[in-house]
């Protein structure tokens, strides 16, 4: 959700800067003064001091309306100023642990990219009930999948309107490393947001590393930024969109490989 957010407010404001996420349960306040934060963004209400805006993560008219008057207030008291939606990691140092993980990782979604056709449903409670079979045979994972997803979807349903997809996405104890997936859907059915074409599915572990968080954001946001991603998870089978998942996993990777030898 975090990186497609940050991809819509990059496109509808050329002032503002997105220059890193967070969990909302990972906020340090005193470190976002530090670095002379001015607003954090987020999709869900957050119980802060901080000054925040919440909002859907698609941006409504009304959100719209709404940020660029903060934006105006922030910008009208500096000549120069950053709208970040959470914290910075640009700069932390990389090293050849953290690049061995990260490959590690990358190869690990990659190898398990998961692309299902169905023909048409009902609801969206039937398109979870397929994504959470994507990833794993066993009943009991499935089940706690299943759960957790229809558990996010009651704080927040994420559709792209744009594009007719939805967003599926959980933390798990069942898998080790990040999965993604996506559900065709030939028959479009309509939700109470709109026409659904589709859905992304999102799997990271509970426990997860940072990385992993980061390399399944990037792979959420290329929807909204690649054009030809979106193609191929529309049109194209399994083995494509590994590849194109591969490919736009390698940019990070290459990178995360720049900043180690330039460190």
């Amino acid at each position: 959700t975090s990186s497609l957010l940050a991809a819509i407010l990059e496109r509808e404001f050329n002032n503002v800067t997105v220059i890193g996420t967070i969990s909302a349960l990972n906020i340090n306040e005193d470190n976002l003064k530090e670095k002379e934060v001015d607003l954090i963004i987020s999709t869900v209400p957050l119980e802060i001091e901080f000054k925040n805006i919440c909002v859907d993560p698609i941006l409504s008219i009304q959100d719209k309306a709404i940020l660029q008057d903060n934006f105006r207030k922030i910008l009208s008291k500096k000549k120069y100023k950053k709208i970040i939606k959470k914290v910075d990691n640009k700069n932390k140092k990389i090293g050849i642990r953290e690049i061995t993980e990260m490959g590690n990782e990358i190869l690990s979604i990659v190898d398990n990219v998961r692309l299902k056709e169905i023909t048409k449903v009902s609801h969206i409670d039937e398109i979870i009930n397929e994504a959470s079979n994507l990833f794993t045979e066993n009943i009991e994972e499935a089940k706690e999948i299943k759960n957790n997803l229809l558990d996010r979807e009651k704080i927040n349903t994420t559709y792209i309107k744009d594009l007719e997809i939805l967003l599926l996405h959980c933390k798990c104890k069942c898998l080790n490393n990040g999965r993604f997936g996506y559900i065709k859907i030939i028959n479009k059915f309509r939700s109470k947001r709109g026409l659904v074409k589709g859905a992304l599915v999102s799997i990271i572990p509970e426990n997860h590393k940072e990385i992993t968080s980061e390399l399944i954001s990037k792979i959420n946001g290329a929807v909204i930024e690649d054009e030809d991603f979106l193609r191929v998870l529309n049109e194209e089978g399994n083995k494509e969109v590994s590849k194109e998942v591969e490919r736009i996993l390698k940019e990070i990777y290459i990178r995360k490989v720049q900043l180690c030898l330039e460190g």
